[in-house]
């Protein structure tokens, strides 16, 4: 039986089984292929951070690894860009929408 103190320790180093994430902080976006200011680029932020760091590096990465970055936060970072992510509720927004109608 592992304890506690123990299970955290093998998450923070790695047991072997699995490669650690990349840090998102020190990959660099592909902001040539990214489209203009003000479209969506992604459902999730996971899709999201792969569609700035580009699919050719996603592709090139070990099986199982992933982007490491704080999934709570709005604002995640490359070492050439900021990654906002958005939300907006789609009822508020055709709310908004019938009030500007009028």
């Amino acid at each position: 039986v592992i304890s506690k103190k123990e299970r955290a320790h093998l998450r923070k180093v790695g047991t072997g089984k699995k490669p650690k994430p990349i840090q998102l902080k020190i990959l660099t976006g592909n902001l040539e292929s990214l489209p203009p200011p003000g479209i969506t680029i992604g459902y999730t932020k996971d899709s999201c951070v792969e569609r700035v760091i580009g699919r050719e590096f996603i592709n090139t990465l070990p099986e199982n690894t992933h982007i490491g970055f704080n999934r709570r936060s709005g604002v995640v970072e490359t070492t050439n860009a900021w990654i906002i992510f958005c939300n907006f509720g789609k009822q508020e927004t055709l709310k908004m929408k019938s009030l500007s109608t009028r």
